[in-house]
């Protein structure tokens, strides 16, 4: 059988299908295995053992030049006639929006099956701030999707699939003090404002540090990693900007401990098999995505993989929204600047769970 799943954005999300991908193709090894995603997110599967196939979408007027030999990226009409020549038997649709009923449209042969997005059950919690129940894990909605299939779940967790030879290059080259497992790592971005630690918080904490610590982040967090470097350029580590996806994903990988807002290098960290301290402001994750480490207890795993969970307690206006807000629709942005820099300080440097650091949450089974 040829299958083609859909997944097109973000990073974080195409973590989260690998679980799929492996599975896929240990209960079905004789099947032609594609994945469509956006040609942004190429690095996070092409190195994937499990896919066949890999199909990039990019805008007309975002072409850009790929070498020779890699997936060509085209737009969405292009790449949809393209795979009506190419006789897929099955489409698994991980992501369900605008963009993948036009490709049901134009593949009406196939056998379709579909993630469960839960959105009413979303929307109720944000509304509500009470959820009859947590809604599962996203892993847990795209296996299910593809159990019609008859994929069944290893329970094994995500896979990174990080090119050795990178991984090896970036550890190689990091300065004297900061040798894989002698530093901790501190994510600094996400992209909605209140899914990130502000920088009085990140000042705090940084001050309150002795162990080293490599800042992680994209260009626009550059600023920000610069002046917390400033702070004790002896023991912290600015890379924010400096280095791209993968080579932030290989400094993780070097990291005896991760602090991570809601985001996709908290799903790096995951997949990498690093404990790792989720931060969430506006979010919840009751929301179903949380860092990932498989087993037939999610929250379990978490824990036993030496993560940990830091959110202010008892908060009537948490979540405000599902994916995060571009400001706190309350001016006081508390889910944040309430947390305490000692408690995230404690965890760092010493896997301590106290206080905020482990806040329970009976939707969590805590």
């Amino acid at each position: 059988m040829k299958v083609l799943i859909l997944r097109f954005s973000a990073m974080g999300d195409l973590l989260l299908t690998t679980p799929v991908l492996r599975n896929w193709k240990r209960c079905r090894p004789g099947d032609e295995v594609h994945m469509a995603t956006k040609a942004a997110y190429a690095d996070v599967l092409q190195h994937s053992p499990y896919l066949d196939g890999l199909h990039l979408l990019e805008r007309t007027d975002a072409a850009k030049h790929i070498p020779a030999g890699q997936p060509q990226p085209a737009p969405l009409n292009v790449l949809i006639r393209t795979w009506r020549g190419m006789g897929f038997d099955a489409v698994l649709d991980l992501h369900r929006n605008w963009r993948t009923a036009q490709i049901r449209l134009a593949l009406p042969r196939a056998q379709w099956s579909c993630v469960d997005k839960r959105n009413l059950d979303k929307w109720r919690f944000v509304r509500s701030k009470q959820p009859e129940r947590a809604v599962p894990h996203i892993v847990r909605r795209y296996l299910d999707a593809a159990q019609p299939f008859g994929v069944e779940d290893d329970a094994h967790g995500l896979d990174a699939n990080l090119d050795k030879s990178v991984r090896e290059g970036v550890l190689a080259a990091l300065p004297q003090g900061f040798a894989p497992g002698a530093y901790n790592a501190l994510v600094l971005g996400a992209k909605q404002y209140t899914k990130r630690m502000p920088g009085p918080l990140l000042e705090a904490l940084c001050t309150r540090l002795r162990t080293p610590l490599v800042l992680i982040g994209g260009p626009q967090e550059a600023p920000l990693g610069e002046g917390l470097e400033a702070l004790a350029p002896q023991r912290i580590l600015n890379r924010a900007g400096k280095v791209g996806m993968l080579a932030s994903a290989a400094l993780l990988s070097g990291a005896r401990r991760v602090l991570a807002g809601d985001t996709g290098m908290m799903h790096w960290a995951a997949a990498l098999g690093r404990p790792v301290c989720s931060v969430w402001g506006s979010t919840h994750p009751a929301l179903g995505m949380y860092p990932y480490f498989g087993g037939p207890d999610p929250i379990r795993a978490y824990q036993l993989a030496g993560g940990a969970m830091a959110r202010v307690p008892d908060l009537e206006c948490r979540p405000c929204g599902k994916l995060g807000k571009a400001a706190c629709p309350e001016d006081h942005f508390r889910c944040m600047l309430d947390l305490d820099p000692q408690d995230l300080a404690d965890w760092l440097e010493q896997g301590q769970r106290r206080g905020m650091v482990l806040a329970p949450d009976r939707f969590l089974g805590e």
